[in-house]
């Protein structure tokens, strides 16, 4: 597939095809989930895990959107690069303007890097909310939500792929689009995200074990909230979790080697 060279995600005529949808997709995001953002709620344990799964669903549904309203109806690659292949954007720059931050959308500038001195200053001025779970101890412009990045999944890198490329058996509705991982060290514009080799290893961005800030209701463990390609939500085991990647982040059903745990 040819690499994406796109950056101007944002087609206007295709987006106001979807404006209706949109519309009450906001309608829906004002009602619930920007009342449970407020400080006095999100305050409680319970509603932080709310806000953190919606947020995970939120973005799921974004990179949906993209894909409806993008040239062959494929996701943002995991990043865009310059013409030396250095990654220079995020999906999540991508993606902010279907996160109802329009704002953001407008003055994000693609001809510089994600941490040049205009999207420095506009990651200051504006943060985005909904990349960051409440429960997580980072700061809010640090991102607890990101991909799965390998040859066989979604995103396997500057390569866009699409909901239609997905030949697993269980479908979209089987396949990772989007997962919760607190403490990434990312902020929310650079390019970063989970390898897949790495994940299949119990091992997050940071190079240690996983962990979750959800550590779950009486009689449940501590959980990781994901989003699937066809949108819906769940929160999954940590215990299981490194499992659940290796069964449900590929594309497709090919077996492959067994990883090797020995080293770290």
């Amino acid at each position: 597939m040819k690499e994406s060279t796109d950056y101007r995600p944002l087609s206007g005529h295709k987006v106001f095809s979807t404006i209706v949808a949109w519309a009450i997709v906001t309608l829906v995001v004002a009602v619930i989930v920007i009342p449970l953002s407020t400080p006095a709620v999100v305050s409680k344990p319970a509603t932080r895990r709310t806000v953190c799964l919606n947020n995970v669903r939120n973005i799921g549904l974004a990179l949906l959107n993209y894909a409806d309203t993008s040239r062959g109806n494929v996701f943002p690659p995991a990043y865009f690069p310059d013409q030396k292949q250095t990654a220079l954007h995020s999906w999540r720059a991508a993606i902010v303007g279907f996160l109802d931050q329009p704002a953001v959308a407008r003055k994000y500038r693609w001809d510089e890097a994600w941490n040049g001195p205009h999207n420095s200053r506009l990651a200051q001025e504006l943060p985005v909310w909904g990349f960051h779970c409440p429960n997580d101890p980072d700061d809010a412009l640090h991102t607890s939500y990101v991909v799965v990045v390998g040859a066989n999944t979604l995103f396997p890198g500057t390569q866009s792929r699409g909901p239609k490329d997905i030949r697993r058996a269980g479908g979209a509705g089987d396949t990772i689009l989007a997962i919760e991982l607190p403490q990434t060290g990312l902020q929310w514009m650079e390019p970063g995200d989970l390898n897949y080799e790495d994940a299949i290893r119990g091992i997050g961005i940071s190079g240690q074990p996983f962990s979750s800030v959800h550590p779950g209701g009486i009689g449940a463990g501590a959980v990781i909230n994901v989003c699937f390609a066809d949108g819906h939500a769940q929160a999954i085991p940590l215990a299981e979790f490194a499992e659940f990647v290796k069964k449900h982040a590929r594309i497709d059903d090919r077996s492959e080697p067994v990883p090797d745990n020995s080293t770290p």
